[in-house]
């Protein structure tokens, strides 16, 4: 089943539509958040997915369409005990961060078990990113 409603953006004022999926047990299987039919909110995730518990399984950020968030990843998997499987940083539809890895994915455990680094959704090493960023400064000067 799916039913929609209207929904104010707490920050922006939009008037939002909120689509909500349901598992066949009434739950909520997922959220979504559009404005003129394109996936977007600015007061918290506009792509929510849920286990059948009702705890939280991904989330996504969208600004008209495009994977973006500023404070945070944009992307973010949990499992089924709450913690966090991997997260993504995106920004203005490409994984983008700076100086720091982009993709981080976590053992059972929560320790670190990949990184990866991402300028503008190209991949790269920490060395390829200090170069990349070098010459940027250098054609400000």
């Amino acid at each position: 089943m799916i039913r929609t409603e209207e929904y104010i953006d707490t920050v922006s004022g939009e008037k939002l539509e909120k689509e909500i999926q349901y598992y066949e047990d009434d739950k909520i299987l997922r959220e979504n958040y559009y404005l003129n039919e394109k996936s977007h909110r600015i007061d918290g995730p506009s792509d929510i997915w849920y286990f059948e518990d009702g705890s939280v399984k991904f989330t996504c950020y969208y600004i008209n369409d495009r994977c973006h968030r500023e404070d945070g990843s944009a992307k973010t998997w949990y499992r089924r005990d709450g913690k966090i499987s991997r997260e993504e940083y995106w920004k203005s539809g490409k994984i983008h961060r700076e100086n720091v890895p982009a993709e981080i994915i976590y053992d059972e455990s929560g320790n670190i078990q990949q990184e990866r680094y991402y300028l503008n959704g190209i991949e790269c090493d920490i060395l390829q990113e200090m170069v990349i960023r070098g010459l940027e400064m250098e054609k400000t000067i």
